[in-house]
């Protein structure tokens, strides 16, 4: 009974170890589906909506690679918290082949999911509203701070006040800020110079707190998929910075 009962248990394990690597496709049955699927995260202007388009850098990344593989693009919004299932090492790949949506390459997140090369350099900032007394990082201390679940800017945050108020979305980070909720929020400082750019109602507290790579997250295990994405990212990431960020 005991070596039955054992003979068993490990058989359910290998079925659900096959069946959570099953979904994850390669390069091939991506070219025979005829799509790649695309997970991105709304954030401007790597990824938004505008007169019923998606547009962004991501967005024409995403519009790069497939068509350097010979396929459309099958782009989908799912969220942050469904796109950091891509580093969850239960993730099955069944809802999307590859993501973006400023993922900053880790250590950490490598442990469970591959990265393309770098397409976009960037750093955690502060923005705070512009009549705002906090002048300086230091002065956080004991302010509520916004901060993204789940992410590096969490990390960063933690470490300047422990008053934190977790998002889902950027753009909830600035409401929270702009309605009082929060006093400042830390983001990629590449969204935030892109945000106060655009909103004179914010201001950027002038220090770096991080050195990040975004890169395009995929399965472990897919080389031929990531040798094209890696080709594609390496050939356009300069145009496509001085596109949306000159």
């Amino acid at each position: 009974m005991g070596k039955r009962f054992l003979l068993a248990s490990l058989l359910v394990i290998l079925s659900l170890v096959f069946v959570s690597a099953s979904f994850a496709a390669t390069l091939q049955e991506i070219k025979e589906r005829g799509a790649i699927k695309v997970a991105l995260d709304v954030t401007k202007p790597f990824c938004y909506e505008e007169d019923g388009q998606i547009k962004g850098l991501e967005v024409d990344m995403a519009h790069a690679i497939a068509e350097a593989i010979g396929v459309k693009a099958e782009i989908s919004l799912p969220g942050w918290e469904a796109i950091t299932k891509a580093w969850d090492p239960n993730y099955d790949w069944s809802d999307f082949d590859i993501a973006m949506g400023a993922i900053t390459i880790t250590e950490e997140r490598l442990k469970n999911c591959d990265f393309s090369e770098w397409y976009f350099m960037s750093g955690q900032m502060v923005a705070v509203l512009k009549d705002s007394p906090v002048q300086t990082p230091e002065q956080l201390k004991g302010h509520k701070i916004a901060a993204l679940k789940d992410s590096i800017c969490e990390e960063v945050a933690s470490q300047l006040s422990d008053q934190l108020v977790l998002v889902s979305s950027v753009d909830e980070g600035y409401e929270k800020v702009l309605n009082g909720e929060a006093d400042a929020i830390v983001y990629d400082g590449g969204f935030l110079q892109y945000k106060v750019k655009e909103d004179p109602r914010f201001r950027l507290l002038d220090q770096k707190f991080t050195r990040e790579r975004y890169g395009v997250a995929m399965p472990k295990d897919t080389p031929e998929l990531k040798v094209v994405i890696d080709e594609v990212v390496e050939k356009n990431r300069k145009k496509l910075f001085e596109k949306w960020f000159k």
